[in-house]
């Protein structure tokens, strides 16, 4: 097989060699098709998805950027868009209109199908983050009186919209569920024997307006690949499969990394986003650092006459910031994840503090016996100029404190803010940063202060 690249998708559009390109979207996989073809440009994109079937560019189309979807909807006419459209679940249609403009959102919806629009709307008008708006709608349903036979013939009738068949979900006349059963369960039965004595009635669900992160630490805790999704009457609406979680999952780790590093979560990929829509990401949270950070300023103010009268202070004041600070974002990283999957509970604050501090006594210990090795290298080697070597006790002593209260604060704000209901990585990264640099400077000046004048 030939190497996939972007100039064989020119060369065979440019020389209109359709055969070829029919047989690259038969054979290869969808996604590799979609990594290279993604920066045609938009006549180039047209011709291809013209020329292709529509049975096998609409996997292809769902694994485009969103710029080449948005490219091709503006192009597609009404009749383009229904044919790829028809061929792609419902919550795959919801993922990339969502994103895309108002124009271009009325134009799909005017050209799908009555029943297929309905049931985008539906989705749509769940909100965003509930397990709704990422359900599919598409699935297997069965009735306890019917035979494994009667079973298979509507799984043949029923799996063509379903976007998968390991599971059929069982429910009475008023869609209540009942039960499940797996597909390998019913091809190993008599084909006799009735679904309701082969169900299993120990039902794992979750509604429609529950956390997607929810259905995520569900899927990962009872190892499931389908998940059904019940409202508030436990009737079935919806199912969500292994992958809807996996794009959810890289979703809430990617925006916990972008607020721990201090922005606002992205609404879209990295490249996707304009400068002026990174600016406002970040404005906002650099403002509340900055101003938070001024208190840090008016510690090294107030401590003015302790730094005229032993100015080698200043020399020792950027290593213990940064050491304690990162000692806190060590432990918060951790204790922020751990909440996120719910590994760490409010309930065990008082453990992972005292964990913390275990381990926060070891580092203290060994971070304060380096720096004060390291100081006395320096004077020797001539790097810095300190006459009162009590002064290396003093920076040693502080990195020792101060470590211990980077870890405890780090171990803490997450709890708490996830205690006070608010997302536990608002409080990591940059605002511990910022707390333990007050703290570290209000206690190396209080020190020197207390032992050396």
């Amino acid at each position: 097989m030939q190497e996939l690249n972007i100039e064989l998708f020119r060369n065979l559009i440019k020389t209109k060699k359709i055969t070829e390109l029919r047989e690259i979207f038969e054979e290869y996989n969808s996604v590799d098709i979609a990594d290279n073809i993604n920066e045609l440009n938009e006549d180039e994109l047209l011709f291809l998805f013209k020329v292709i079937p529509s049975y096998n560019s609409a996997e292809v189309f769902t694994y485009l950027d969103q710029n080449a979807k948005e490219k091709l909807i503006n192009l597609f006419s009404n009749q383009d868009i229904q044919k790829v459209l028809e061929e792609i679940y419902t919550d795959d249609i919801v993922d990339f209109i969502e994103d895309l403009p108002t124009n271009l959102i009325r134009k799909v919806l005017r050209s799908i199908n009555k029943e297929t629009r309905n049931d985008v709307n539906k989705i749509l008008n769940y909100p965003e983050d509930s397990i709704g708006s990422i359900m599919n709608i598409g699935y297997v349903e069965l009735e306890e009186d019917d035979t494994c036979k009667e079973a298979l013939a509507k799984i043949r009738e029923q799996g063509d919209k379903a976007e998968s068949i390991s599971y059929a979900y069982i429910v009475d006349k008023k869609r209540t569920l009942n039960g499940y059963i797996s597909l390998k369960n019913i091809i190993m039965s008599n084909e006799k024997e009735v679904i309701g004595d082969l169900m299993e009635k120990d039902i794992i669900s979750v509604m429609y307006e529950d956390d997607k992160e929810k259905a995520s630490l569900i899927f990962k805790k009872y190892d499931m690949s389908v998940l059904p999704v019940v409202n508030k009457e436990n009737k079935l609406i919806g199912v969500i499969t292994a992958d809807d979680i996996l794009d959810v999952v890289t979703e809430e780790a990617t925006e916990d990394i972008q607020i721990m590093s201090g922005s606002s979560p992205l609404d879209g990929m990295y490249m996707d986003s304009s400068v002026f829509s990174l600016f406002k990401k970040r404005f906002f949270w650099l403002l509340i650092l900055m101003i938070s950070a001024v208190f840090t300023g008016m510690i090294i103010s107030k401590s003015e006459s302790i730094l005229i009268n032993i100015p080698a202070l200043a020399i020792f004041m950027p290593m213990l910031n940064g050491t304690a600070g990162n000692a806190g974002n060590q432990t918060t990283g951790i204790v922020t994840r751990g909440v996120s999957i719910e590994t760490i509970s409010t309930k065990d604050w008082g453990r992972v503090v005292w964990k913390e501090i275990r381990v926060a006594l070891l580092l203290g210990i060994g971070m304060s016996i380096c720096a004060y090795g390291w100081m006395w290298i320096e004077k020797w080697l001539g790097i810095i100029d300190v006459t009162d070597t009590s002064l290396f006790f003093v920076v040693s002593l502080s990195m020792f404190i101060s470590i211990v209260i980077a870890k405890v604060i780090g171990a803490s704000l997450p709890i708490l803010a996830k205690l006070c209901k608010l997302d536990p990585a608002v409080m990591a990264g940059p605002f511990v940063t910022t707390l333990v640099d007050a703290l570290t400077v209000a206690l190396y000046y209080g020190l020197a202060a207390l032992l050396l004048i």
